[in-house]
């Protein structure tokens, strides 16, 4: 089974096009550990763990560093520091807890000394152990892994190998672009993933490969490490852009319509598979594997980035430009309306993303059944389709779509056919058929 990290120094997480671009990485890769440093903003655990899907569980001390992990992770902090926070993960994927460390380094090679000390101070923690150390070093070890610069860093090089040595880590390697910041003419490669020498004793391959700085001057790290071959089946998802299809609502009620044979539940459990079987197909016909051409549109943008970093004319950056509007969605603006658009939701967003969520109710102080509650009432049955409560037929979709259930209904509920029935089949369900004995009521 193979095991997917992430590290990205994200340069402000608030933003939602950068939420945008995290998440599509989340999705594409199937991460479950991510790291995120230098968000900017304050943490919201519920909101970002519903945006991300992934677990917000801790930041440290400064606030810099956010770790989100699957919710069948169990993460535990062991260490705690301006500069690194040191974790301990387990998971029923793993024979043994892994330990991982997530650097965001200071600027400066005096600020740096504690974190060298603090990484050698792990090092004796990890109990032989597998242990990963990755984030923004703010460093490099070698001449070759920066370009454009002239200051004399020597020093600062030496320090950082001689911690690397100290804690018997080691590099693995890696795949993309060679350099992982890139500002003003400077290229540098600041991020980067060191393994334990007991790495290898979970995982039997790691590779670390950079990504394209996308919404960032970093380029995100991301970290696959296999230990076996079983390859788990994919779950449904439904996509928000087949209902921008031109032909999605005329095939959905085609395929709601169609007889089944059937009456009340069992029709209604029939139409709902047969729906999720034909989203699949349609979105497998229309659309192809929209992973497939996230993939593409990155490959894209790494050449382009590749050859901007090269030979940085206006043409390359034109077509860097180009490449990275299309992987984000194809957002480049032609129009002044659009421009004028685009600006206003934009402070919009800046201005009101960081407003608190509310907190949820306790509702376990209320009466499940009120006393003044008409019980003859509650028989009644709907004197129309706007009567038929919401939740129960949120009930049933999330049956067959899980968390997509509220999507789903937003998609299907504008269609009499889908309300129709739905009221037949509560009717059935709650006072069964023409002629039938009415069905005994529970309070």
């Amino acid at each position: 089974m193979s095991s997917h990290f992430m590290i990205w120094n994200a340069q402000g997480i608030a933003n939602s096009r950068t939420q945008g671009t995290l998440k599509n990485m989340i999705d594409m890769y199937s991460v479950m550990f991510a790291a995120v440093i230098e968000p900017q903003t304050d943490p919201r655990p519920s909101f970002y763990s519903r945006r991300f899907g992934l677990q917000f569980e801790c930041a440290n001390i400064s606030g810099k560093i956010w770790i989100f992990a699957h919710r069948d992770w169990h993460v535990e902090v062991v260490d705690d520091s301006d500069q690194v926070i040191h974790v301990r993960a387990s998971a029923a994927i793993f024979p043994v807890p892994i330990y991982l460390s997530i650097v965001y380094a200071k600027c400066t090679r005096g600020g740096r000394y504690s974190l060298w000390t603090k990484l050698r101070d792990i090092s004796l923690l990890t109990d032989g152990l597998p242990w990963l150390v990755g984030g923004d070093f703010n460093t490099f070890l070698t001449e070759e892994e920066r370009q454009g610069g002239t200051a004399e860093r020597h020093g600062e090089m030496m320090d950082f190998a001689d911690a690397i040595a100290d804690c018997q880590l080691f590099d693995p390697g890696f795949d993309g672009p060679s350099f992982t910041w890139s500002r003003n003419g400077l290229w540098e490669r600041l991020d980067r993933v060191l393994l334990g020498e007991h790495w290898t004793t979970v995982f039997a391959a790691t590779r670390v490969t950079h990504l394209p700085r996308i919404s960032s001057d970093h380029a995100p790290l991301l970290v696959r490490c296999q230990a076996s071959l079983q390859v788990p089946r994919p779950s449904f998802r439904f996509q928000n852009m087949w209902t921008r299809h031109h032909t999605f609502k005329e095939e959905i009620a085609r395929a709601w319509t169609a007889d089944t044979g059937f009456l009340g539940m069992l029709n209604l459990q029939f139409k709902l598979s047969r729906i999720k079987s034909f989203l699949k197909r349609w979105n497998r016909d229309v659309f192809g594997n929209i992973f497939e051409k996230l993939r593409e549109a990155e490959e894209a943008v790494t050449r382009a980035q590749a050859a901007y970093d090269g030979d940085p004319t206006a043409t390359h950056r034109a077509e860097l430009s180009r490449c990275t509007a299309e992987y984000e969605g194809d957002q480049s603006l032609t129009s002044e309306e659009e421009i004028r658009q685009s600006a206003v939701g934009f402070f919009q967003q800046l201005l009101t993303s960081d407003i608190e969520q509310l907190e949820e109710p306790d509702l376990e102080i209320l009466h499940s059944l009120p006393e003044s509650v008409d019980r003859q009432g509650l028989c009644t049955v709907p004197e129309s389709v706007e009567m038929v409560n919401r939740e129960k037929s949120h009930f049933f979709l999330h049956v067959k779509f899980g968390s997509w259930a509220d999507t789903v209904a937003s998609v299907m509920e504008p269609y009499d056919y889908w309300l129709n029935e739905l009221e037949q089949i509560m009717a059935r369900f709650f006072w069964g058929t023409v002629g039938q004995q009415r069905k005994i009521h529970w309070y």
